[in-house]
């Protein structure tokens, strides 16, 4: 540990790097090749009928260094997926004493404008009702060269003479460009724990690769059941695995999903993406073992508690170990969706860039001659860090961390090539600014 005070790295030796250059959210244009024996139910359609997207009349810039601070547009409250100045809003449901996390609807917002564009909601049958809404914000994919937002609910549907009725959960995908649904696909009976009369079950889309699906439906106990869905098919594909155990899935890799399986103790496998057969484990009998998504086929990994402050960054498809960055455990990263990650410490504020493929480290503030401060980081996007200084707001580039503007009036914490989002804690409001350049 370097005296400095600030966390130190230290490469693994003697490893090679294979650089994967696979996107996490991939087409595969072949398909499964073996589905389940298991039927996938497709589900009524939401209305098809919606406004027209809307005209893309500003001007992009990738990445934007400065926002109209005097333009801003309210955007609702809930889950956001922000995507080529379109806002995929899961807002909280409304039960009318309170609002809850869970919402039953997915609104589609102009960012630049405010206007709703559509709402799509579950569309039940006679008999049917949704008992759980989405949990989680909206997920963005590309599936067969189409790039869809993916949204899950869960539903009862009622059982008939001797057939007993059964849970299910219900993805809808939007297509980003027209903003309607182009397809609804039910799947996964869930076990006797999510047919409980509380619907206390949570569905979380964990990742897409190569045109599947992993997605995880979770007990208030913490018990999940993970389905392995294909996407290329749409509304007709079928679930190609699921998992009843002490699996908890954190990402998906070419090839591979990862997670940690549960207990007394704890370990970190892989399992195969087409198949769910086991590919590696890691870490056996650990205990508070926490794993994270790092990057595309990359995972960042802390385990033993206080006894172990490393944080190691590993290759998701072999499972090999990359690099280790001494008194980093419990830090935050943000894949900049390009090629770099950056990494703020759970404690001082100390931030680090490292390549994504590779985990070796670009820079990091403050800096050995104590000139330059680090920022407390609001947003990573296409190579700009986003963030705050004592001196005011400022961009800094994440490969080589210069400043590369110090002309920000508003520091976003969700960017992409037309707005920023900032969320307005005095108002409990969002507001997205227009990048001017």
């Amino acid at each position: 540990m370097r005296s400095m005070g600030r966390p130190a790295r230290r490469l693994a030796a003697g490893l090679a790097v294979v650089a994967v250059s696979l996107s996490l959210v991939s087409a595969c244009e072949s398909g499964p090749a073996k589905p389940s024996a298991e039927p996938s139910v497709s589900g009524p359609q939401a209305p098809s009928k919606a406004p027209a997207p809307p005209t893309r009349t500003a001007k992009p810039f990738d990445p934007p260094l400065k926002f109209a601070a005097e333009s801003g547009v309210v955007i609702p409250d809930g889950l956001k997926l922000l995507h080529d100045r379109t806002v995929y809003l899961a807002p909280p449901k409304d039960t009318g004493l309170l609002a809850t996390s869970e919402s039953g609807e997915l609104q589609i917002i102009d960012a630049g404008t405010g206007k709703t564009l559509n709402t799509v909601r579950p569309q039940p049958g006679a008999g049917e009702t949704v008992v759980k809404g989405m949990t989680q914000a909206p997920s963005l994919a590309t599936v067969g060269g189409r790039t869809l937002v993916l949204v899950t609910f869960v539903l009862d549907l009622p059982g008939r003479g001797t057939t007993q009725g059964k849970r299910v959960i219900e993805m809808i995908a939007v297509d980003s460009v027209t903003n309607r649904p182009a397809w609804t696909k039910r799947f996964g009976d869930l076990p006797d724990w999510g047919r409980s009369a509380d619907p206390s079950v949570a569905v979380k889309l964990i990742g897409v690769q190569d045109g599947i699906a992993v997605v995880a439906a979770d007990d208030s106990y913490g018990a999940p059941t993970t389905y392995a869905v294909d996407l290329v098919k749409g509304a007709t594909g079928a679930t190609l695995w699921h998992k009843a155990d002490d699996f908890h899935p954190i990402m998906t890799g070419t090839g591979v999903v990862v997670g940690t399986f549960e207990g007394l103790k704890q370990s970190l496998a892989a399992l195969g993406l087409a198949d769910g057969k086991p590919v590696w484990t890691k870490y056996k009998d650990e205990y508070e073992l926490g794993a994270h998504y790092f990057a595309p086929d990359r995972l960042s990994v802390n385990y033993g508690g206080s006894h172990n402050s490393n944080l190691r960054i590993l290759d998701a498809v072999s499972g090999d170990k990359l690099t280790e960055l001494e008194e980093w455990a419990g830090s935050s990263c943000v894949y900049d969706d390009r090629s770099v990650t950056v990494c703020t410490a759970p404690i001082d504020n100390y931030v680090i860039a490292l390549d994504a493929k590779s985990a070796k480290d670009l820079w990091w503030l403050p800096d050995s001659k104590h000139t330059r401060v680090a920022p407390k980081v609001s947003a990573v996007w296409h190579g700009a860090v986003y963030g705050q200084t004592a001196n005011g707001p400022v961009v800094v580039d994440a490969r080589t961390g210069n400043d590369r503007s110090t002309a920000l009036t508003v520091v976003p914490g969700t960017v992409d090539a037309y707005v920023g989002l900032v969320d307005d804690e005095d108002t409990d409001r969002t507001l997205a600014y227009p990048a001017t350049g």
